[in-house]
């Protein structure tokens, strides 16, 4: 869960995307969210850039292979949604 949070922020969020930016979008604490960047990036799903206007700071970006992984999730979702929302319809249309 929290691997995929972090793909759905980076994702979301407005550039540069950094681990500090990162931490506090997550609301943890940054080296847990630089852990969770290391884990991200050996699996692939993330890379670090360099940033060109600050050579110290590093950037976030999406691979490829992370952006089929959400949409592959995403699909996934929206079927369940699709799902339970016949079993959902009468349920609250009775609390009206």
């Amino acid at each position: 869960p929290a691997q995929h949070q972090a793909l759905l922020a980076i994702k979301g969020m407005p550039d540069p995307v950094t681990v500090g930016s990162l931490a506090e979008w997550l609301d943890v604490r940054p080296h847990s969210a630089a852990g969770l960047v290391n884990r991200l990036a050996a699996l692939k799903l993330v890379q670090r850039l360099e940033d060109r206007a600050d050579r110290r700071r590093m950037r976030l970006q999406l691979t490829g292979r992370a952006e089929a992984k959400l949409d592959a999730l995403s699909q996934i979702h929206r079927a369940e949604l699709r799902r339970f929302s016949a079993a959902l319809a009468p349920l609250l249309a009775a609390l009206h």
